[in-house]
């Protein structure tokens, strides 16, 4: 899904460039807010590891636990589950805002863009059409004469 920040009005190119620095600068303090909700996330999901490795092994004193079943009983253990769950999605929503930074960096290119063509004249409104000549009006003011004279000699 596409934010609507990113759509340009090549209607008003001046607004645009007026507001897009504002808008580049909202879209990187977002993406530094994931980021650092990504690594606390991360360092909490390391703390529940880290106590629930210092519970197993405290429990596990009389009887022996490999360091293979003292892994496994972290992983499969809800705390940790919920944690990595959290820290997962706080990892999603960071790439998704380092990819609206570069999708914000590349609108900045297209402004620039759309205000190039619109200085060259591209979006006036005959810019596109191509004008008749002289000579295209006269053959199709001929066909059209040609055309009356065999719908009457029917």
């Amino acid at each position: 899904m596409s934010d609507l920040r990113l759509l340009i009005d090549r209607n008003a190119l001046d607004d645009e460039l007026i507001n897009n620095p504002s808008f580049i600068q909202e879209v990187c303090d977002e993406a530094a807010e994931a980021i650092a909700h990504r690594d606390a996330m991360k360092e909490a999901l390391d703390t529940i590891d880290a106590e629930l490795d210092a519970e197993l092994r405290e429990g596990a004193k009389n009887n022996k636990m490999t360091e293979t079943a003292i892994k496994m009983a972290i992983q499969t253990h809800p705390t940790h589950q919920k944690a990595f769950e959290d820290a997962n999605q706080a990892k999603l929503r960071a790439a998704k805002a380092a990819g609206l930074v570069t999708a914000a960096e590349t609108r900045s290119k297209a402004i620039e863009s759309l205000s190039r063509l619109y200085a060259s004249g591209y979006f006036a409104i005959d810019s596109t059409k191509r004008s008749s000549t002289s000579q295209e009006l006269q053959y199709n003011k001929a066909r059209e004469i040609l055309a009356n004279q065999r719908s009457r000699s029917r």
